[in-house]
């Protein structure tokens, strides 16, 4: 369950076409290493149209309009690795250790391909380091213009393509099976929270996940979440809540889940807010229909949750993003962008527009979770997609208040 060499060819006629429609002469397009996880928004644009990241390292690849392609990579083992065990479309794969220097690099490339004055396309401008910006700028002798150009990469990459949509659905069947670990293992005496979270983890890696992580909180509250084993140091014990989060990425794209438990009975005011999280999220559901604003999806949660949480959304703590894309990225650019997020709302202000509008193909993720003080953090989610018949909820853990 691969994305094709075939595929990917299709994927750079379609961007090509683009640039053609932009009259855009070449892409430079840059990404980080994929290691940092929903730590970076660029860590997809390359292998968007190579079928390759680096894991450890930043990349750069130099797409002209009517010429082959160049790849950047830090290390010659990459290169190594890159032709013997990928099978790219292209064959230009280069070594530069000094990242300072791909800039020029690139400049370069564009002498040597004879690319005609006009605009090149900069794609992980966000993120470029300065050196590599400077290079490609300082070197121009006003040849080329360069433009920003992530968004024109990231609307091609709105819609699944069915290969995709195929391993989006194996990515959430591994992010049940970690979530089912975690908290299952709660059954067990004397376990430690971070046992949980490792065992999720492994079960994760079994499965294909690469990487597979997640958080985990327990107590009487379960407030907030724990990443590392030096922060999960706690005994599970009888009466306490156990939510967990899942992050998995399989063959580059990324699945996703939350889910509440509790080591007993729940009390009835822990039962009323997850009826309120649940009926958010349905209500979220409900407005993902093909056509209209995906904000709708937003302010159709956001409004249930104003009703029933007791903090303001600006200071609850645990109220971020209620909504956001999946795919190579963890949130996928476009479709996040229809979900605000609270506290930084100063940035946000446009955000909430009717300019995205959901459509078919999408995958994303919806978890509406709020704070309520003295009961803790609520918490809830699950992967969906727009599929031809409706939203799908892709994840299929039980959509209950878990008990242990």
């Amino acid at each position: 369950m691969r994305i094709t060499k075939e595929a990917i060819k299709k994927r750079v006629e379609k961007i090509r076409k683009v640039m053609s429609d932009q009259k855009l002469e070449a892409l430079v397009i840059y990404s980080g290493p994929t290691s940092v996880l929903y730590g970076t928004a660029t860590s997809a644009n390359v292998k968007y149209l190579t079928n390759w990241a680096d894991r450890s390292s930043p990349s750069l690849f130099i797409l002209p309009l009517n010429a082959d392609p160049v790849l950047f990579v830090t290390t010659p083992f990459a290169v190594g690795a890159l032709k013997e065990k990928h099978d790219l479309w292209f064959d230009d794969v280069r070594s530069e250790s000094n990242m300072s220097l791909w800039g020029n690099s690139a400049i370069g490339i564009l002498e040597d391909r004879d690319i005609p004055k006009g605009t090149v396309g900069l794609v992980g401008l966000s993120e470029m380091p300065t050196p590599i910006y400077l290079g490609l700028t300082s070197l121009n002798d006003h040849r080329w213009k360069f433009e920003q150009t992530d968004k024109m990469m990231a609307l091609a990459r709105v819609v699944k393509e069915p290969a995709e949509i195929e391993i989006h659905r194996q990515a959430a069947k591994i992010a049940d099976s970690v979530l089912y670990t975690m908290l299952n293992g709660a059954r067990q005496p004397e376990k430690w929270a971070w046992q949980l979270l490792v065992d999720g983890e492994y079960t994760g890696r079994q499965m294909g996940a690469e990487p597979s992580t997640g958080w985990i909180s327990t107590g009487p509250t379960a407030d907030y979440p724990s990443f590392e084993r030096w922060d999960s140091l706690r005994k599970i014990e009888p009466g306490d809540r156990i939510n967990g989060g899942t992050y998995i990425v399989y063959e580059g794209y990324w699945g996703h889940s939350i889910r509440m438990g509790i080591k007993g009975k729940p009390s009835s005011t822990l039962q009323d807010y997850f009826k309120v999280i649940l009926q958010t999220q349905e209500e979220g559901i409900k407005n993902l229909i093909p056509g209209k604003p995906l904000a709708n999806v937003y302010r159709a949660m956001r409004k249930i949750i104003d009703e029933h949480c007791p903090v303001d959304h600006k200071e609850d703590k645990f109220r971020f993003r209620p909504g956001h894309g999946l795919g190579l990225e963890y949130s996928e650019p476009i479709v996040t962008d229809a979900f605000p997020q609270p506290y930084l709302w100063s940035v946000n202000k446009g955000v909430e527009d009717d300019q995205v509008l959901v459509q078919k193909g999408m995958v994303l993720e919806l978890h509406p979770n709020f704070g309520v003080p003295g009961v803790g953090m609520i918490c809830f989610g699950d992967m969906l997609l727009v599929g031809d018949s409706g939203p799908e909820i892709l994840t299929k853990f039980p959509r209950e208040l878990y008990e242990i």
